[in-house]
């Protein structure tokens, strides 16, 4: 009887092992200090579909910017004329525009979940005089990821099938040959006012008509891109 007795603990006590062992390699990969592999990034937010932690994702990880800092920016400089009847931006010297990622998740019932946001226009068609420099000036306000890209291929934008491309990732099929300017990944909000941004720079040195979006997966098949014309 004593040696049935015996028998059964050992086999309670191997199993809540094993157990253990298995939930602590668990929360080290959704923490992101596992191998890489985890489900979640280092931000508790989902990852890119889980294949990377936070710090292969995000290569600008220490550039935040204050809420004093976006407030400065808020208004359009005197080189960008603002068209809200026509949902336009026009740009007719080089300048600095910034670039708001989904400010409040679609302010309108036409809005998409995911979208862009520049001087109170959602998703605007930008018009930009040829050999003009842009400074895009792109800030994440959203709990998710976000990136911009410029490319000569327009919607119907399909859900992506993921590939590589400088550790970021595209739309198969988006465009042709390399994008011709992109961000990287933008981490979420965090929501303390400190805004992670990039700063990405395109000189329209040919004419034609153009589209800037989010590559992030799925969000430019809701609708986060825009017409990006050079004239």
């Amino acid at each position: 009887m004593n040696s049935k007795i015996a028998i059964i603990l050992a086999f309670v006590v191997t199993f809540a092992l094993v157990v253990s062992i298995g939930t602590y390699a668990a929360l080290q990969d959704r923490n992101g200090s596992g191998n890489g592999y985890g489900e979640y990034n280092s931000n508790g937010m989902m990852g890119l579909w889980g294949m990377y932690n936070g710090s292969d994702v995000y290569q600008n990880a220490g550039k935040y910017m204050n809420q004093s800092t976006l407030n400065s920016l808020s208004l359009p400089p005197a080189s960008i004329s603002v068209i809200k009847a026509s949902n336009s931006i026009f740009i007719n010297q080089s300048t600095t525009l910034l670039v708001e990622l989904s400010p409040s998740m679609g302010s309108s019932k036409n809005t998409p979940k995911e979208y862009f946001e520049m001087y109170g226009l959602e998703n605007p068609r930008i018009i930009a005089k040829r050999g003009v420099t842009i400074k895009f000036v792109i800030v994440n306000m959203d709990a998710m990821e976000h990136n911009l890209e410029l490319t000569s291929n327009g919607p119907p934008y399909r859900y992506m099938s993921m590939m590589g491309y400088n550790g970021e990732y595209y739309y198969n099929n988006t465009y042709s040959g390399n994008p011709m300017m992109y961000s990287p990944f933008l981490p979420p909000y965090s929501g303390n006012s400190n805004y992670p941004y990039e700063n990405s720079s395109f000189t329209a040195t040919h004419s034609g008509n153009y589209w800037y979006i989010c590559t992030y997966p799925g969000h430019a098949e809701e609708g986060m891109y825009g017409e990006f014309t050079v004239a």
